[in-house]
C-alpha cells in the first residue's frame, strides 16, 4: 500500500511554526517562511530556525544547513565531506579514506550530536539529502578533490572499478586519459547489464577528460547511443550536437547519423529519418557493406512508417547494389529490402520470393530487430500467424 504525502495546509503550517518558535518568529518573517516552505514541514522548521537564530534574512534550507556545517570543526567537516562524496560508502570505507588524510572517524561525533548524520549498522545516514548536498557544496574544490582521491585510493580496482573511476573523475582538474579509459571500461560493463543511462553518463564524463579531439568525439557519440537506448532522446541529440565529429571520420559520422535517424523515426518525421539513413548508407557503402545494408533496411522501415512512395526507384536501386550475402542477418535484411522495393513497384511476383526468404530466416535468429524485420516480411505476405510468432519471440 502507498500513502501519498501532501503538503501541510496553511493552518497546519502556521500551527507547526507557532508550536516550535512562538513569538520568537515575527509575523512578517513567519509569512515569508510560509510562502517559501510551500507546506513542507522540514522547510518550515529549518527556515524558521534560520530566521530566529540568524536574523530576518530568509535563507534556503540548504543554505541553512551549509551555515551550520561551516560552524563545525574542520576535521568534522572533512569527515562529513568524505561521507557526502560517496552515498554508497559505508563507515569502513570512510574510516579508511579518513586514515589516508591522518584523521579518524571520531571526528564525526560532533556531526552526529548536531543531528546531521547517524551511524547505524556500519552505514552513515544523512538526516536529509539537502544535508549531504550542503556538506559537499560547502567544501572548496581542493577539499572535494582531496576527498575523492582519498576514497578512490581505498576502493578496490577489481571489486568496485566503477566507483573508483568516478571518484578519480570527480577529482580530475583537467584532461586525464587514464581516468577517461577507466570510465569507458565502466561504461562498457554498465551497458552489458543494460545500465544504459549510467553508461552514457560515464562516457560523457570520459569525453570531458579526453586529451584528444577524436577520442572526445567518439566517446560523445557512444554516450549518445547509450542515452538513446535509455530512452533519453533529447539528451542523445544534445550529445551528438556537441560531438563535433571530423568530416574524415566516416564510420563515426555514420554511427551518429544512425542514432539521429532512429530517434527521428521513433519520435519525429519518418520521411526525414529515411533520408538520414539513405545518405548514411551511401557514405558507408564503400567501406562496410553490411552497415550500409542495415541502414537501407532502417530506411525502408521509416519509409513504411511515413508512407514514402517517392523512394520507390531508390530502394529498387539499392536492392541491386548488394551482392548475395552469406550470413542469416544480411539475408533477412536484403530479402526485405528487395521485396519491399519490388512491392512498391507493383511487381508482386518478384517480391514474393524475397519476402518469403526473409520471413523463413526469422527462425534462425534471436536478434529482436531482425525478428521484427522478418515479421515485417511475413506481414507483407499476409501470414498473420507467423507475424505473431516472430514478434512474440522479439518481445521475449
Amino acid at each position: 500500500r502507498e500513502l501519498h504525502l501532501r503538503p501541510l495546509t496553511d493552518q497546519q503550517s502556521r500551527s507547526l511554526l507557532g508550536e516550535r518558535y512562538g513569538e520568537r518568529l515575527a509575523a512578517d518573517a513567519a509569512e515569508s517562511v510560509l510562502r517559501s516552505a510551500g507546506g513542507n514541514p522540514l522547510a518550515l522548521l529549518e527556515l524558521g530556525a534560520g530566521v530566529v537564530l540568524e536574523g530576518t534574512e530568509l535563507p534556503t534550507v540548504e543554505e541553512r544547513y551549509a551555515a551550520r556545517i561551516r560552524a563545525l570543526d574542520p576535521h568534522t567537516q572533512t569527515l562529513l565531506l568524505l561521507a557526502a562524496a560517496d552515498d554508497a560508502a559505508g563507515l569502513d570505507v570512510v574510516a579508511q579514506a579518513a586514515g589516508t588524510l591522518d584523521l579518524t572517524v571520531e571526528a564525526l561525533e560532533p556531526a552526529e550530536t548536531a543531528g546531521f548524520v547517524s551511524v547505524v549498522d556500519g552505514t552513515i545516514r544523512f538526516k536529509h539529502p539537502l544535508v549531504r548536498s550542503a556538506a559537499y557544496k560547502t567544501a572548496p574544490f581542493a577539499h572535494r578533490q582531496r576527498a575523492h582521491l582519498a576514497l578512490a585510493s581505498v576502493i578496490d580496482r577489481d571489486t568496485d572499478p566503477e566507483r573508483r573511476a568516478w571518484h578519480r573523475a570527480a577529482a580530475a582538474a583537467g584532461p586525464d586519459e587514464e581516468t577517461a579509459c577507466e570510465l569507458e571500461q565502466s561504461a562498457a560493463r554498465a551497458s552489458a547489464r543494460s545500465g544504459y543511462a549510467a553508461a552514457s553518463r560515464a562516457l560523457e564524463r570520459a569525453a570531458q577528460l579526453s586529451p584528444s579531439a577524436p577520442d572526445r568525439a567518439r566517446r560523445l557519440v557512444d554516450a549518445a547511443e547509450d542515452a538513446r537506448l535509455a530512452g533519453q532522446r533529447e539528451r542523445a541529440l544534445a550529445l551528438l550536437t556537441t560531438a563535433d565529429v571530423p568530416s574524415d571520420a566516416v564510420p563515426l559520422r555514420v554511427k551518429a547519423a544512425r542514432i539521429r535517424g532512429v530517434i527521428e523515426a521513433q519520435s519525429g518525421v519518418p520521411a526525414d529519418a529515411m533520408r538520414i539513413f539513405l545518405d548514411a548508407a551511401a557514405l558507408i557503402h564503400p567501406l562496410d557493406r553490411r552497415a550500409a545494408l542495415e541502414l537501407v533496411t532502417l530506411a525502408q522501415e521509416a519509409a513504411g512508417l511515413g508512407g514514402e512512395r517517392d523512394a520507390i526507384v531508390e530502394f529498387g536501386t539499392w536492392g541491386k547494389r548488394f551482392e548475395e550475402p552469406e550470413t542469416v542477418e544480411e539475408r533477412i535484411m536484403l530479402g526485405l529490402v528487395r521485396g519491399f522495393g519490388d512491392l512498391l513497384l507493383g511487381d508482386k511476383l518478384s517480391a514474393g520470393p524475397s519476402l518469403s526468404r526473409a520471413a523463413d530466416l526469422g527462425a534462425a535468429t534471436v536478434d529482436p530487430q531482425l525478428l521484427v524485420w522478418a515479421a515485417t516480411a511475413a506481414m507483407f505476405l499476409g501470414e498473420d500467424r507467423r507475424v505473431f510468432e516472430l514478434l512474440s519471440r522479439a518481445v521475449s
